[in-house]
């Protein structure tokens, strides 16, 4: 599939949640990014997480940025990073990244290009800036003079995202220290994704009235609460240590679930989680699999987040199932998953179940087994959305804002292909990320159980493709990692709970808030329920 197939997948304005009448740039020249860290960011673990991190995302931009240039001193790592291809693991920071490039490298040349300089950069007129950790007062008197630039930088669960100017007019500015004790990175994970969305919102051309560039922003993962300005940095710390979080199913292997994997892996985070989906890696996938190069695809995704994130004190045991299939098999005769996950599921219950799918009628099989709580991640164009779901108190479950799509059966979609010449089969299969050779084996011979059933499945479950990208899905887990280590931690609080049950933040004009939407009594799954908020 070449590039500009891809870009017509990811940034096709019919696409739901397409962003591109905020951004018209998106379809234009494409842009450059500079980042920059200093010594004290390049050699501390969490700057080189936020390092590896913003690059990752910002090399999965196809169609929108050019170059990608890093100006920073190279450093053995004092972190281990997540595993991005099946090469042995880099010793340095350099290193790493041209890994990540190598990975994400376009083969028909389309991508970005990563360029690693140490001694600075001549940037072009309009070259975003990104300058990573706290900044040196020389540095920051000097960037943002030629484009749009941003200072990065994040704690455990604090981060501040502002330009220049603005922290030049506020010199004593506290900011959070990417060398704060404690292994939690779930602020560094979120800040890569904010910086990485200001970039492609600048190259995009962002219109005004439609959204705008960030000034100051500043979040606090802890309390779930962003604002403009930094006075996020004065609420209350979590934990320095990470949390435990008990064992759970995670049900889907996507970008979004990818991306909170890989959150706990490197907060040190010891849980284990049976992780499912019967999914298999596309090109379609590559701008948003931060654990993906082009040499997995069609790997299965559920392995492949497992073997990427191996040796991390949390397990993965991948399941190669959907979650309807999974519930039909007996618990007895279930593949391998976490021992504590066992005898929870010989009783028929189901504690914490992570939902990070991107079908209602697979969030509809997730409520239908009333799991204590749902954790439920989600992204729409610039958009995210983290919920917790119970079967009891006055806000929705996870069914009640999801109704059941109206899809054909298996044999309305053979009949469909059937009807299509070889030529519109290919053109169908190729904007569906499906495989045509699969597809022409089902139909002519039909049967259960092959692969050329399950891509007649994908077909007839296919609609518009949502709009995504590297730094929403990366947000999208994040937010949601966050979400599972303070509910492991406290369960929130009444006050909090009284004020919704939804945590939403919005990239394109850049707020964070907690909303509530009350149960649906049509609801097939919950019901009608009593609207008083529990005490």
């Amino acid at each position: 599939m070449t590039g500009q197939e891809r870009l017509d997948r990811h940034l096709d304005p019919g696409a739901a949640g397409s962003p591109v009448r905020l951004l018209p740039g998106l379809v234009g020249s494409p842009g450059h990014v500079h980042l920059i860290a200093g010594e004290a960011c390049a050699a501390s673990a969490r700057g080189q997480l936020l390092i590896w991190a913003v690059v990752n995302l910002l090399l999965r931009c196809y169609g929108v940025l050019d170059v990608v240039t890093v100006t920073c001193p190279d450093a053995l790592l004092t972190t281990r990073l997540p595993r991005i291809t099946s090469r042995a693991a880099p010793s340095s920071l350099h290193q790493a990244l041209r890994q990540v490039a190598e990975a994400t490298a376009d083969p028909a040349g389309d991508g970005p290009r990563l360029v690693i300089s140490a001694d600075g950069a001549d940037d072009k007129a309009g070259t975003a800036t990104l300058l990573l950790g706290t900044p040196d007062p020389g540095v920051l008197e000097s960037i943002g003079q030629r484009g749009p630039a941003w200072v990065v930088t994040a704690g455990a669960w604090k981060l501040a995202i502002a330009s220049p100017s603005f922290l030049r007019a506020r010199r004593e500015a506290r900011l959070p220290s990417l060398d704060e004790p404690g292994a939690v990175c779930a602020a560094v994970w979120l800040a890569a994704a904010l910086a990485c969305g200001e970039v492609f919102k600048h190259a995009g051309r962002i219109r005004e009235g439609r959204g705008r560039l960030i000034e100051a922003f500043s979040v606090n993962l802890w309390t779930l609460t962003g604002s403009d300005g930094l006075s996020e940095l004065d609420g209350p710390d979590g934990p320095a240590n990470p949390p435990r979080l008990p064992a759970h199913h995670v049900v889907g292997a996507g970008a979004v679930a990818e991306a909170y994997l890989a959150v706990l892996a490197t907060s040190e985070v010891a849980t284990a989680v049976a992780l499912l989906d019967d999914d298999v890696l596309g090109d379609t996938n590559l701008n948003r699999h931060i654990l993906a190069g082009w040499a997995d695809l069609d790997a299965p995704k559920a392995a492949l987040a497992s073997e990427r994130l191996a040796g991390y004190p949390a397990q993965i045991f991948p399941v190669q199932a959907r979650w309807d299939r999974y519930l039909s098999v007996p618990p007895a005769e279930r593949p391998a998953r976490p021992a504590a996950l066992i005898a929870g599921e010989a009783a028929g219950r189901y504690d914490l179940v992570i939902s990070a799918v991107d079908r209602n009628d697979s969030r509809i099989s997730i409520a239908a087994v009333h799991p204590t709580v749902i954790l439920g991640g989600s992204t729409l164009g610039l958009q995210v959305e983290t919920g917790r779901y119970r079967d009891v108190g006055p806000w929705q479950c996870l069914a009640c804002g999801s109704p059941a799509e109206l899809l054909p059966s298996i044999e309305q979609a053979a009949a469909e292909l059937a009807d299509m010449a070889p030529a519109e089969l290919e053109a169908a299969a190729r904007e569906r990320g499906l495989d045509p050779a699969a597809l022409r084996s089902y139909l002519a011979r039909p049967q259960c159980g092959t692969l050329g059933e399950r891509e007649v499945a994908r077909f007839a479950a296919f609609t518009r493709p949502d709009w995504s990208v590297s730094f929403v899905s990366a947000a999208s887990g994040a937010l949601l990692a966050a979400r599972a280590l303070t509910h492991a931690t406290r369960d929130d609080t009444p006050q909090a709970l009284a004020q919704g049950d939804t945590v939403r933040l919005w990239l394109a004009n850049p707020a964070m808030g907690r909303t509530a939407h009350g149960r649906d009594p049509l609801c097939p799954i919950c019901g009608p329920v009593a609207s008083a908020v529990p005490a």
